[in-house]
C-alpha cells in the first residue's frame, strides 16, 4: 500500500509538471505567474491559466504567447490604474513647474527637451486612464507614439543637461588644458547627431505596431537596448 501511494504521488507530481509546462513560464515564477494556476480544460487537449481574484492577462506586450489564455496571470487592473495616476500626477506637477519659470523664448528653447519629457508621459498617462480597456501598448498606436517620444526626450534632456554642466565646468576650472576643453566643445558638437539617432530608434516603438509579433519584439528589444 505504502508502494502504490508513492507511486501516485509520483504520478501525480509527474502530470502536474506536465500541465504546468503547457502554460507560459518565465523564470523564476511559476507557470501562469506568481497569481495563477495552469489547468486542463475539460474534454480537450488544450490548458487556461486560471489567475487569482483581481489578476487577469495583460493585453500589453502580449508578444510571448500565441494564446492569451495561457499567459502569464500578471496584470492587477488597480495597481497599474496607480501607477499611472501616480504618474499623471508627478509629470504634470513637473510640467508646470518648468513652464512657469519661462519668460523668454531663449529660455523655451533651452527647455524644450525637458518638457517634452514631461508633457509626453503625462500626455500617455490620462490617455491610459480614461481609456483603460483600448489604449493598450502594442494595441494602441497613439500610446505607443506618446512612449516612445517620451522614452526619447527623457534621455535628450538627461544629456543635454550633462553637457550644460561639463561645459560650464570646463570653462570656470582654470586649471584645465585648452585641448580638454576643445574635446569637450567637439563631444558636445557630435552630441547633436547622437540625440536625432536616439530619437530615430524610438520611433521603432510605434513602428511596432505594424509588423507582426516576431518582428515587433526585436524591435522593442533594440529600442530597450539604445
Amino acid at each position: 500500500e505504502g508502494r502504490n501511494h508513492s507511486i501516485e504521488s509520483r504520478l501525480s507530481k509527474y502530470i502536474h509538471s506536465k500541465i504546468m509546462s503547457m502554460c507560459l513560464k518565465l523564470w523564476p515564477a511559476s507557470a501562469c505567474g506568481w497569481h495563477g494556476t495552469c489547468a486542463p480544460i475539460a474534454n480537450t487537449s488544450e490548458y487556461v491559466c486560471v489567475c487569482e481574484s483581481g489578476w487577469s492577462y495583460s493585453k500589453e506586450f502580449d508578444y510571448f504567447s500565441e494564446s492569451a489564455t495561457t499567459n502569464l496571470c500578471g496584470y492587477n487592473l488597480q495597481r497599474v490604474r496607480l501607477l499611472y495616476t501616480v504618474c499623471s500626477i508627478f509629470s504634470g506637477m513637473g510640467l508646470v513647474l518648468q513652464l512657469v519659470i519661462i519668460r523668454r523664448l531663449k529660455q523655451l528653447k533651452r527647455l524644450l527637451a525637458s518638457i517634452l519629457s514631461l508633457l509626453f508621459p503625462f500626455s500617455a498617462s490620462l490617455f491610459r486612464l480614461q481609456q483603460e480597456n483600448t489604449a493598450l501598448f502594442g494595441k494602441n498606436l497613439l500610446l505607443m507614439f506618446l512612449i516612445a517620444h517620451g522614452n526619447a526626450f527623457v534621455i535628450i534632456a538627461i544629456a543635454q543637461f550633462l553637457l550644460r554642466y561639463v561645459l560650464y565646468m570646463s570653462k570656470s576650472n582654470p586649471w584645465m588644458s585648452q585641448k580638454m576643453r576643445n574635446r569637450i566643445e567637439h563631444f558636445g558638437k557630435w552630441q547633436q547627431y547622437v540625440m536625432v539617432g536616439d530619437v530615430a530608434v524610438h520611433q521603432l516603438f510605434w513602428i511596432a505596431y505594424f509588423v507582426d509579433h516576431p518582428t515587433a519584439v526585436v524591435l522593442l528589444r533594440i529600442c530597450l537596448a539604445c
